[in-house]
């Protein structure tokens, strides 16, 4: 056990191969720039010229559209904290208040799962307890001995065992990774260390390895393998019975086996990302002009000379022609349009609910009517209502499953709709569409709740 305890499984490797892509577009432009050529390939001449694909690199900001969907759809369901049927005993009241032992409400606990579950299709906690063996109730009370929850960062699952008991696939093993960082024995400073944590349903052991020639950035290292350095620090019988893991899917592959929900929407991240990298790399070399000269001097042509602040030259040939080249913009307003057509999937994800408001709206109130994505019915010709409908264009298409989803922009709105995959009507960016629903499908909320669940309106970018 010594030798394997930190490899991770099969199956936690197979999670990698989509977890890599979300927590990278997650963990914002600098792990983006780090990642380099894995999610923004250079173009032939960068590959040459390695100085230039970096400084293009340096120039490319995320705009995060996976990111701001995952926290504002795993908000959604906690603008209202959860409430409690009947009391809890003490000391199970405690968590209320603190989940963790660590000051965390079981509300924003709750949302820290449940966030985990929409970014990677799997949150994990925890039900773990202090022990208080020997102890007082006056003893016990002080260091809060009682029962609490853990989180446990999907990155932080090395991998588990299971078997079936009565028809039940249950957990029989269970590892975990935690990172932390200690005195180095030979002085310098800190080394990072880590420690994993056997789960089986009678004990949890504890296994330590020191100064890991790990960086620090180190979920993102994916093929790294710890085959030896652990070394047994303790065992614990915790007496459970069991594994006292907890699983949240949002996307079930298998037991504490999951798959990112909206992979699709992060690919289209990653697509948007390389297009504004490109669409700022032209703009970078568009805003000057390009100097042509002819007749020069073989001093001059040798010396290559190029335009930009301050910069000048002469030449005494009386066969010299000056002249400037600018780029037309036509090329540089399509691509523009290309990274356009993908923000609207920043905006539109979130703003749906999942039932009606309690508040009440005041007549004559700023009110904001919102309709769920599944609500919306396609035509591909005017419908002839008056009411209830609304015609604009299809600016993004993508499918999840057996869903197809379009993304409809009209006039100074976009909109998401949600139909089933088998559904007669297929359309494609650019093509006119109407949509109609019916007036029962309308959910009204104040300015206050529109305040909520409303993204910030996109910043242009500067021509």
């Amino acid at each position: 056990m010594a030798n394997d305890v930190g490899t991770w499984s099969g199956v936690r490797r197979e999670m990698e191969d989509s977890w890599e892509l979300v927590r990278v577009l997650r963990s914002g432009t600098r792990a983006m720039r780090a990642a380099g050529g894995k999610f923004t390939p250079a173009t032939k001449k960068e590959a040459k010229t390695r100085d230039r694909y970096a400084q293009r690199l340096a120039r490319t900001v995320l705009f995060p559209i996976y990111d701001r969907t995952v926290r504002k759809l795993a908000s959604l369901p906690f603008m209202k904290p959860p409430t409690i049927s009947g009391e809890l005993p003490e000391p199970l009241d405690r968590l209320l208040m603190n989940a963790d032992r660590q000051g965390t409400s079981l509300s924003s606990f709750a949302q820290m799962i449940y966030e985990d579950a929409i970014d990677r299709g799997l949150g994990l906690f925890l039900v773990d307890n202090v022990p208080t063996a020997g102890l007082t109730l006056p003893e016990a009370d002080a260091i809060d001995a009682r029962p609490y929850f853990r989180r446990v960062h999907p990155d932080n699952l090395v991998g588990c065992r299971t078997r079936m008991r009565n028809g039940v696939e249950e957990v029989v093993e269970l590892r975990i990774r935690n990172w932390y960082y200690e005195a180095s024995p030979v002085g310098g400073g800190d080394v990072l260390a880590d420690m994993v944590e056997r789960w089986t349903p009678e004990r949890v052991e504890r296994w330590y390895r020191s100064g890991s020639e790990h960086d620090p950035d180190r979920e993102q290292n994916a093929a790294r393998e710890y085959l030896s350095g652990y070394r047994l620090g303790e065992t614990i019988e915790h007496g459970f019975g069991r594994v006292p893991v907890v699983a949240c899917y949002t996307k079930r592959i298998g037991t504490l086996h999951g798959e990112p929900p909206m992979e699709d929407l992060a690919w289209q991240n990653v697509a948007h990302w390389n297009s504004l990298s490109m669409q700022g790399e032209a703009l970078h070399y568009c805003r000057s002009p390009i100097l042509k000269v002819a007749g020069a001097s073989s001093t001059v042509a040798e010396a290559r000379p190029e335009v930009g602040p301050g910069s000048t030259f002469t030449d005494t040939s009386s066969d010299l022609d000056i002249s400037f080249v600018e780029i037309a913009g036509t090329s540089l307003a399509a691509r523009r349009r290309a990274c356009e057509r993908k923000e609207p999937f920043a905006f539109v994800l979130p703003v749906f609910v999942v039932s009606k408001p309690e508040e009440h709206v005041p007549k004559g109130a700023p009110a904001l009517a919102a309709i769920r994505p599944e609500s919306f019915v396609l035509h591909r010709s005017d419908p002839g209502a008056t009411t209830n409908v609304l015609a604009g264009t299809v600016a993004g298409v993508s499918h999840f499953g057996d869903t197809m989803q379009y993304v409809v922009r009209t006039g100074d709105r976009t909109v998401i709709v949600l139909t089933p995959r088998a559904n007669a009507v297929r359309l494609h960016v650019d093509d006119a569409v109407w949509a109609t629903w019916s007036a029962d499908d309308v959910y009204m909320f104040s300015a206050a709740q529109a305040d909520l669940i409303m993204e910030e309106p996109a910043t242009e970018e500067a021509e």
